[in-house]
């Protein structure tokens, strides 16, 4: 009885062991799980990621034309589809995301562009660049007619590349071939940028060529168009309409557009660009067919004209050329108010005319592709001055490269100048060594005209640096302090890229004498004749009696003037580039190895260009410096100075083969300047005396 109450230890074992079983069971059943999961979650996709991707791109595309969708593959296979396929593989990215934006949403450098690449995208949407619903209409901010570089720009972040970021187009939106081909453009330029935290520039995926309101309300679904203080900081917007799309809220966009006109043209910041559409003009256009003129009215009908070879003659002022101020436009065409006004040059300079026009067309204008390519080329040196060309460079690789690349260019010449010269104000080329008392003088004279722009002070002192810039009297001007690497004169007619005015005054570091009403009157008068030498002190060049194969400097009170000396004068700074670059080499060496004569080479340089005679302003015939400490050292009062300024003539002379100088007895001075009214009366009252 007492052995029937204890278990058998056989049959106590074998309960365990069928447990066991269905454990081991039950975790194979989970491995198998786990096994097929993983295969479904990691190598189906793989297995099918190209097929997935050519299905997305197909349905991206949906509507293109397969050429266009073509030529835009490579773009959506890196840019797109890259994010879609790396957000399955990724569900840790989406918190550090959210940590991100959350980040930047408090940081007090908020306004800046988000640095984030395309990887770090976990939603395709975002990719697109649309959000999850549109803006309210409180949301949209108006177009800002006062944005500037400074004001509407945020710097490029990298110091060295240009970079330009294109927003994928969008299956809900249809393009023009015209925006198409500018799209195609930069992506395949060296500009493309291919993820957005590099870039310095955005192209949103909507066609504005021909603006509406609804397009404009895409933009507000872009992911960076509201990233920054304003809406559109850095975003480029094409057309061909910049009047319509002003009128709609575009934020601070910058409009890269053709016929701009001068009123609404936001100076340094929008691009005035040639149009896409011009061809279908060329028979439509007026053209005097004697004189191979066409009078046109637009960029577009221009750009017909120079398409056909016929030489623009613009009768509308009021339009911004493209690409101005940098590409000379003017330098190829007639202007004027109406067809009775167009002044007919001679044969020889409408084939100079026409042949600059054909090479600019050529260059920038022919294509589309040429056309976006130097607007954004322009775009480019604005974010980086320190690497950006001249207009002179600008110009001169288009007439280099041309059909007629034997055709010489320089800045916009003025012997061409059919009208008055623009009133956009003059820059102060000061010459200074060491006399910093006079020179401060001269700097606070001169900032009294209203149409100054800004000064600069060539400093040729090589042992001596300038004065520190907190001794610099304020003036309301902009001071522009060179250092040159070398004591020579000529550094003074030298093109500097700071010079951004036509007219240009050479003015001396010890002349602070001159009026306000002098400088004035000499700018106005400039003004009337672009095309010489327009100021204050005289000069004359004779033959001398002694020996009448020789010249002879003359500076004493004459009726006749052949020289207007630059120690104060306007003239154009055409003729910085015509001295520094095509003047015989022998001449200014001449001038740089006896420090003297810089300003009577000048006068033959002018003369020779023009066969026209200088203007003399004013009564004023003094102009020497009593009060300035070291006077008595000037070259002036060097007993040798005439010998030597006759010399200089003599050598000018053998250099350039003829005497160039032109003699005028002519003066010029204010209508009213002798009448016996009262002064208020008078707009030049303060002539000075003699």
């Amino acid at each position: 009885m007492q052995s029937s109450n204890h278990t058998d230890p056989a049959s106590k074992s074998s309960k365990p062991s069928k447990t066991t079983s269905i454990r081991i069971f039950t975790l194979l059943k989970l491995a198998i799980a786990c096994c097929l999961a993983f295969i479904t979650t990691r190598w189906i996709p793989k297995i099918f990621k190209k097929g997935k991707t050519l299905n997305s791109s197909n349905n991206y595309q949906e509507g293109l034309p397969l050429s266009e969708a073509d030529l835009l593959k490579s773009h959506h296979d890196r840019n797109l589809l890259s994010g879609m396929v790396h957000m399955a593989n990724s569900s840790d990215i989406h918190l550090s995301m959210h940590n991100l934006k959350k980040q930047a949403s408090s940081s007090k450098n908020s306004w800046l562009l988000p640095q984030l690449s395309e990887e770090q995208h976990p939603n395709p949407e975002d990719n697109v660049g649309k959000t999850s619903k549109p803006p309210s209409k409180s949301q949209y901010a108006d177009y800002e007619p006062k944005c500037r570089y400074h004001s509407c720009f945020t710097p490029c972040r990298s110091s060295d590349k240009f970079g330009i970021y294109l927003y994928p187009l969008h299956s809900e939106l249809t393009y023009s071939k015209e925006f198409l081909q500018i799209y195609h453009s930069i992506l395949h330029s060296e500009y493309y940028e291919a993820s957005a935290g590099h870039a310095c520039m955005f192209i949103p995926n909507v066609d504005l060529l021909v603006p509406s309101e609804e397009k404009v309300k895409f933009l507000y679904r872009l992911k960076y168009f509201n990233s920054g203080q304003k809406f559109g900081l850095n975003h480029v917007l094409f057309t061909e309409y910049p009047e319509l799309l002003q009128e709609l809220p575009i934020g601070a966009s910058i409009i890269a557009g053709n016929n701009f006109k001068l009123t609404n043209y936001r100076t340094n910041f929008d691009i005035s660009i040639a149009s896409f559409n011009y061809l279908h003009l060329q028979d439509d256009l007026k053209r005097d067919h004697q004189e191979n003129f066409c009078y046109v009215n637009s960029v577009s009908e221009m750009q017909a004209s120079l398409s056909i070879n016929c030489l623009p003659v613009l009768l509308n002022p009021e339009i911004v050329l493209p690409f101005a101020p940098l590409i000379d436009f003017d330098s190829c065409m007639l202007q004027a108010r109406r067809k009775e006004d167009v002044f007919v040059p001679k044969k020889l300079q409408i084939e100079i005319l026409e042949k600059r026009g054909r090479n600019l067309y050529d260059y920038y204008l022919s294509s589309i592709n040429r056309i976006v390519l130097t607007g954004i080329g322009i775009f480019r040196e604005r974010a980086f001055p320190h690497v950006s060309r001249s207009a002179l460079e600008w110009n001169k690789i288009a007439h280099n490269n041309g059909m007629y690349n034997n055709v010489p260019y320089n800045e916009r010449s003025p012997i061409f100048a059919t009208q008055v010269a623009p009133d956009i104000g003059f820059t102060c080329v000061v010459l200074a060594y060491d006399r910093v008392d006079s020179l401060f003088e001269v700097i606070k004279r001169v900032s009294q005209s209203d149409n100054l722009k800004k000064i600069i002070v060539v400093w040729n002192n090589l042992v001596k640096p300038p004065p520190a810039q907190n001794l610099w009297p304020e003036v309301g001007k902009k001071i522009i302090i060179i250092k040159m690497d070398k004591n020579r004169l000529s550094n003074r007619f030298f093109p500097f890229a700071e010079i951004q005015t036509e007219a240009v005054l050479a003015i001396d570091d010890d002349i602070v004498m001159l009026t306000k009403d002098e400088l004035d009157f000499g700018y106005h008068v400039w003004r009337e004749f672009p095309d010489r030498i327009v100021g204050f002190p005289s000069r004359l060049h004779l033959w001398a009696e002694e020996n009448p194969d020789k010249l002879k400097y003359e500076s004493e009170w004459k009726n006749d003037v052949s020289m207007v000396l630059t120690g104060v004068a306007f003239y154009h700074n055409y003729f910085n580039h015509i001295y520094t670059h095509q003047t015989d080499e022998r001449a200014i060496k001449f001038v740089d190895d006896n420090l003297n004569c810089e300003d009577i080479l000048m006068n033959f340089v002018v003369s020779n260009a023009t066969n026209k005679a200088p203007i003399k302003v004013g009564p004023r015939k003094k102009f020497k410096c009593p009060e300035c400490d070291n006077a008595s050292s000037a070259l002036s009062v060097d007993q040798s100075h005439m010998v030597e300024r006759s010399s200089c003539l003599n050598k000018f002379h053998e250099i350039f083969g003829r005497m160039p100088l032109k003699t005028v007895n002519f003066r010029a001075d204010p209508v009213l300047y002798r009448d016996d009214i009262e002064p208020k009366q008078k707009r030049f009252s303060d002539m000075g005396d003699l």
